[in-house]
């Protein structure tokens, strides 16, 4: 049994399922909108479940697999439920920018904190 490494008789999808995983998650940390996000996590997800599946594991690796992808469902709708959240206090744009999070109106800032980057 090997784990996750390539194995010789199925390189290549183990290889496929590494890239999508890569592509994905290099693409969540660079999405601006919450549409891209999804695309881009569901994406990550698959490239998982593609690499599981291209391992040399037993008969039931087809449930394992399942499990995973159930698990990784479950994720995606509860991201999807945080992002239309956001997106309602938003004024209904997916956009990052027009979330809400990070306008710190309401909390006053000591005054060395306003000059400082990291506070």
């Amino acid at each position: 049994m090997w784990l996750c490494s390539p194995t010789r008789s199925r390189r290549s999808g183990w290889l496929v399922g590494a890239s999508l995983s890569l592509l994905g998650a290099l693409r969540v940390y660079g999405v601006q909108d919450g549409y891209s996000f999804l695309i881009a996590w569901e994406l990550m997800s698959l490239g998982g479940a593609v690499m599981i599946l291209s391992e040399r594991l037993s008969v039931s690796s087809g449930r394992s697999v399942l499990f995973m992808l159930a698990l990784l469902e479950v994720g995606a709708i509860a991201i999807m439920l945080a992002l239309l959240l956001l997106a309602q206090s938003a004024g209904g744009s997916m956009d990052f920018v027009h979330f809400p999070f990070g306008r710190d109106r309401h909390v006053r800032r000591p005054p060395a904190c306003l000059s400082a980057r990291f506070c």
